[in-house]
């Protein structure tokens, strides 16, 4: 069970999704449980994708205005090609029930890795990278709106593409702005020597339409290779974004950085180094506003627990500053944890997701944090 993605309601309770190898007799399926406000299990955990055949994988989960919830997750061949076919969703309702059948919201080789993300008006908005394959100037990023319901509010519409980009588009997230809009990122292939991939953010209006134009939103100064971009719009209408850099930027390995824009995309803080651990890689960021301006941001680091990989968290202010040092997500050291998720709480706190050690390869596990 890996790639977890996590998110809590408007009654409390959490819902927390992952990718199983094996489960629905075909490859990697989608699966979920529900978890009340205090983390404990709300039933059994459930199949989420209808369609079985080939594998399903990289959900993500977003709460609807309604009281409901809606996953989306991309389906793969499986086969040693291993391409992307089709984006794929369903809703349920607040107590898990399912509603309606599962929507195709995309077939064609080359569509992937599905974000959403819901706005202040109670919609859901979701993006996902797509391309045709031998023709870096077809490689786009889609992006679709639904209702409070999780009805289709408009249908798949280009955010961007490569021609526009000057290089392919990969690992695409999102997330809501205080001011009714949103902000995507991605990595690119911007081909430069010594510097393959960049991270790139753009800022868009509630009405769909770009309020900037892409912005590099990372380094540029070494020959640093910068992906896996995640984004948390902030209370005061800012926005953070947590990126992977390798080639040695913190000094060895791969290393976690972070930068703040204004709703508009004035850079406020530049590149700011997360992880106090330097030794060995750090990567996998996540990163999750909190109720009191802050956010915290999670990462998977390699050897810091004295056992494999672990992950960490460290906490900021709302200007960005550290609040006391970095500290584990996990509390059984053994093996391998991996793959972090964060979500807020609605009392200050927030909760953790990742896949670690069950006795059978990895689970998904979670931990509740406070204020």
């Amino acid at each position: 069970q890996l790639q977890p993605a996590v998110t809590v309601l408007d009654n409390g309770t959490q819902v927390v999704v992952w990718a199983s190898n094996g489960q629905d007799g075909d490859g990697y399926g989608i699966y979920a449980r529900r978890l009340d406000a205090n983390g404990q299990p709300l039933g059994t955990e459930f199949r989420v994708n209808s369609v079985t055949s080939m594998n399903q994988q990289t959900p993500s989960v977003a709460p609807l205005g309604n009281g409901g919830f809606m996953i989306f997750w991309g389906q793969t061949k499986a086969d040693s090609d291993a391409r992307y076919t089709a984006i794929r969703a369903q809703r349920y309702d607040a107590v898990g029930n399912p509603v309606g059948s599962e929507m195709t919201l995309a077939t064609q080789y080359g569509v992937n890795t599905p974000k959403a993300t819901r706005l202040s008006d109670g919609s859901v908005m979701m993006v996902w990278a797509q391309s045709q394959f031998n023709s870096v100037a077809q490689t786009f990023l889609i992006g679709q709106r639904f209702g409070g319901d999780g009805t289709a509010l408009t249908g798949p519409f280009v955010l961007a593409t490569a021609a526009s980009l000057t290089g392919g588009v990969a690992l695409p997230s999102i997330t809501a702005l205080a001011d009714g809009g949103y902000a995507v990122g991605w990595a690119q292939n911007t081909n430069v020597v010594n510097r393959y991939w960049d991270v790139f953010t753009q800022v868009y209006s509630n009405s769909n339409t770009a309020v900037t134009g892409p912005i590099l939103s990372c380094s540029v100064a070494g020959p640093y290779n910068q992906q896996q971009s995640a984004l948390a719009g902030l209370a005061d209408g800012s926005f953070v974004v947590a990126y992977m850099s390798s080639g040695d930027q913190d000094s060895s390995g791969n290393g976690i950085f972070l930068r703040r824009y204004s709703a508009s995309g004035q850079l406020l803080q530049g590149d700011t180094l997360v992880n106090s651990y330097v030794a060995g890689d750090q990567q996998q960021p996540s990163v999750t506003a909190l109720a009191d301006g802050g956010f915290v941001v999670s990462w998977t680091s390699a050897a810091q627990d004295g056992s494999g990989y672990g992950v960490y968290a460290q906490r900021y202010d709302a200007a960005g500053g550290k609040v006391g040092g970095d500290f584990l997500l996990e509390q059984n050291l053994a093996g391998d944890q991996v793959q972090p998720a964060l979500t807020a709480r609605p009392d200050g706190g927030f909760v953790a997701a990742w896949a670690g050690p069950d006795g059978s390869g990895y689970g998904i596990q979670t931990r509740e944090f406070s204020a």
